[in-house]
């Protein structure tokens, strides 16, 4: 077995928001036993996030704006995953 953080590579979510004012961007990983909160980021006054995250394998995750619905994501090791859209309804315009 792997030991967290051995072996594990390098991945990026980031994005640029329209109309995010000061928004926070949240980051959730989803497991089966249920949701772990990640990381969370206030965007930008441009609207830029950028969240860093060091995995070995697979993984799935949850992307929200604000108290939004979340969308979601599987993230793989070394994945650069670049999203935009509106933050007043990210669900809708990602």
């Amino acid at each position: 077995l792997l030991s967290c953080g051995e072996n594990a590579t390098n991945s990026k979510i980031s994005g640029k928001l329209e109309n995010s004012g000061d928004e926070t961007v949240y980051l959730q990983e989803l497991t089966l036993t249920g949701n772990i909160n990640e990381d969370s980021v206030k965007v930008s006054g441009s609207g830029r996030f950028k969240f860093n995250l060091k995995l070995n394998q697979p993984a799935f995750y949850r992307l929200k704006v604000g108290d939004q619905r979340g969308i979601t994501l599987i993230v793989k090791p070394k994945d650069k995953i670049s999203l935009s859209g509106d933050a007043s309804k990210f669900y809708e315009t990602y």
